[in-house]
């Protein structure tokens, strides 16, 4: 299950790096406003926003999966 979990945020990183390839953020009226509460510029809020959703994966994974923390029994 721990190798599952750490396919979906790979999954999800290439995902986001589609989305950013075909700019999601210029025609996707939610992408965009989620982006604008990061910045004005549309690009750079899109940026923030994924990295700092595959970061987060990637901390759930080597910290609370890996190390078995009982709480992530939920994740798992």
């Amino acid at each position: 299950m721990k190798s599952l979990f750490l396919l979906l945020i790979i999954s999800q990183m290439l995902h986001s790096l589609e989305e950013y390839i075909f700019e999601l953020w210029e025609v996707f009226s939610p992408a965009r406003y989620v982006s604008s509460l990061i910045s004005n510029n549309l690009t750079v809020g899109f940026v923030v926003i994924n990295t700092t959703l595959v970061l987060l994966g990637y901390w759930c994974y080597f910290y609370p999966v890996k190390k078995t923390w009982r709480r992530a029994q939920i994740v798992i």
